[in-house]
């Protein structure tokens, strides 16, 4: 079922070279406030394990024509989303490498994987597993990220505390939209609904930041030294604009 699991996921990890990763100051060490939220707080009032499963039910919301997850420049960053958090992608692509920019209205936070993976029972070819079955398969997908690689700067300040944002989803329910990963990808009939589902990995919530362009990077790698080795670099521009009237 790890195969699964890797067709599955847009291994949600970015990062910035590590060799260049090594030249920035740490925030706590240059006095810098951190630009996201503290590991365990709530944007709007909701735990990160829901928001995660809020970010997948807004990737597979959609068709893959229209879906940021596949379109690498950020056209389509807006596509579904609403309300105080809006979500950025890693690189679905075999690269594992991409540069979007994206126009985001002020005052909304930004939530996103540095590396994720998600499993439900959607595709009828493989047996389906129970949810403790599901949620252990998870456990051994996040036990192959080496955590150290990870990296994640916003404006050239580095988010220092990775480590202790792994995240496990609350068990979800998502719709395969017709045109959709799930459906396409999964064979999940077009509008089923698929429960139960389940994420973990290591995810970032950023304060809102203010008005003008912004930089974000983040990455990472997984099963070091494996023939499963994968390794993403993710960049986005981030342009924050003031809400039309």
């Amino acid at each position: 079922m790890l195969a699964s699991i890797r067709r599955r996921c847009p291994w949600l990890p970015a990062a910035l070279l590590l060799g260049a990763a090594l030249a920035v100051i740490p925030a706590a060490l240059a006095g810098v406030p951190s630009p996201a939220m503290p590991y365990k707080a709530k944007a709007a009032k909701i735990k990160n394990a829901d928001w995660v499963a809020q970010w997948w039910q807004w990737a597979y919301g959609v068709p893959e024509v229209v879906s940021p997850l596949y379109e690498e420049t950020g056209a389509d960053g807006a596509v579904g989303q609403r309300g105080p958090v809006w979500f950025l992608c890693g690189a679905y692509n075999k690269t594992g490498t991409v540069s979007r920019t994206v126009t985001v209205p002020e005052g909304v936070y930004l939530f996103f994987p540095i590396f994720a993976a998600q499993l439900d029972n959607a595709d009828p070819g493989f047996a389906p597993l129970t949810l403790a079955e599901l949620l252990q398969s998870m456990d051994d997908y996040v036990a192959g990220i080496d955590v150290t690689s990870l990296s994640c700067t916003v404006d050239g300040v580095a988010i220092t505390d990775l480590a202790k944002r792994r995240v496990p989803s609350s068990v979800f329910s998502y719709v395969a939209v017709p045109g959709s990963t799930p459906n396409l990808g999964y064979n999940a009939l077009p509008n089923d609904v698929v429960y139960p589902a389940v994420s973990d990995g290591y995810w970032v919530m950023l304060k809102p930041l203010p008005l003008g362009n912004h930089t974000i990077a983040w990455g990472g790698t997984r099963e070091v030294g494996t023939p499963n080795e994968s390794t993403q670099s993710v960049n986005y521009v981030v342009r924050v604009v003031a809400p039309a009237n």
